[in-house]
C-alpha cells in the first residue's frame, strides 16, 4: 500500500507542476459560474434552476481536463523522463500505475463534486432531494472510464511521449469545444451538428444529465453508446500502452 501512495503522489505532482490544468479542471468551472451566475439562479418552469442543468455539464468537463490533458501530459512525462522503463524493473506492475493515476484523480474529481454540490446548494437553491445517488455515482464512474480511456489511449498512439501529448491536447480541445459545452450543438452550423451530437462528450452529458435529474437513462441510446465506445477505448489503450 505505502508504494501504491507513492504513485498516488507522483500523479498528484505532476498534475500540479502544469498550472494551466489545475485551472481549467478545479478553477475554471468556477470561474464560469461566477460570470453567469446571474442566469444559474433563475428557475425553470418545471421548479428546477439553470444551475440544475449546468452541473451535469461542469462535471463532465473537469473529468475531461483530468482524463484527457492531465493524463496526457503525466503520461507523456512518465515516457519521456524513462520513468515507466525504470517502473518495469521493480516489483510495482503496469496495472498498479494505472490504478494510482484512477484513485488520484477519481479524488481530486470527488473534492471538485463535493464543492460543486455544496456551492449549489447554498448559493442557487439546488434541491438534493429525490436523485437516485447509487444511479449517479455509477454513470459518474463509467463517464470517468469513457474519458480515462480516451486519454490513455491518445496518451499512447503516437511514438513518442512529446507527440502524444500534442495528440492529447488536440483531442482534448476538440472534445471540449465541439462537444456542446461552450457553444450549444443546436446553435453550431448544421453541417458540425451531426459530428458534435455523437462525440462523446456530448453523450456524456446527456447520459449524466439523466442520471441527474432523474429521467430515463436509457432514452437515447446514450448508455449503451457510452458503454460501447468505453470498451472499444479500454481495450485500444491496452493494445497500444508503451512504456517509453
Amino acid at each position: 500500500m505505502r508504494k501504491i501512495a507513492g504513485l498516488i503522489k507522483y500523479h498528484f505532482l505532476v498534475l500540479l507542476r502544469e498550472p494551466i490544468t489545475v485551472f481549467l479542471s478545479v478553477a475554471l468551472p468556477f470561474v464560469l459560474l461566477f460570470l453567469q451566475q446571474s442566469q444559474m439562479g433563475q428557475t425553470l418552469a418545471d421548479g428546477t434552476t439553470m444551475m440544475d442543468l449546468a452541473i451535469p455539464t461542469f462535471i463532465i468537463m473537469t473529468i475531461m481536463t483530468l482524463c484527457v490533458l492531465d493524463l496526457g501530459y503525466s503520461h507523456a512525462y512518465a515516457r519521456q523522463t524513462k520513468f515507466l522503463r525504470r517502473l518495469r524493473m521493480t516489483p510495482m506492475t503496469t496495472t498498479n500505475y494505472i490504478l494510482s493515476g484512477v484513485v488520484g484523480r477519481l479524488v481530486v474529481l470527488t473534492i471538485f463534486v463535493i464543492t460543486l454540490i455544496t456551492v449549489s446548494v447554498l448559493s442557487f437553491g439546488v434541491s438534493l432531494a429525490d436523485r437516485n445517488w447509487l444511479l449517479i455515482i455509477g454513470i459518474l464512474l463509467l463517464v470517468f472510464a469513457l474519458f480515462y480511456f480516451i486519454g490513455m489511449f491518445f496518451a499512447n498512439i503516437m511514438k513518442t511521449g512529446k507527440a502524444s501529448q500534442s495528440v492529447c491536447n488536440a483531442a482534448y480541445f476538440t472534445l471540449l469545444f465541439l462537444g456542446g459545452i461552450f457553444v450549444s450543438i443546436e446553435s453550431m452550423p448544421a453541417v458540425a451538428r451531426p459530428i458534435a451530437e455523437n462525440l462523446p462528450t456530448a453523450r456524456a452529458i446527456e447520459l449524466l444529465s439523466s442520471a441527474w435529474s432523474g429521467t430515463d437513462i436509457l432514452v437515447g441510446n446514450h448508455l449503451l453508446i457510452v458503454s460501447i465506445i468505453t470498451v472499444l477505448f479500454a481495450a485500444a489503450s491496452i493494445k497500444f500502452f508503451k512504456y517509453e
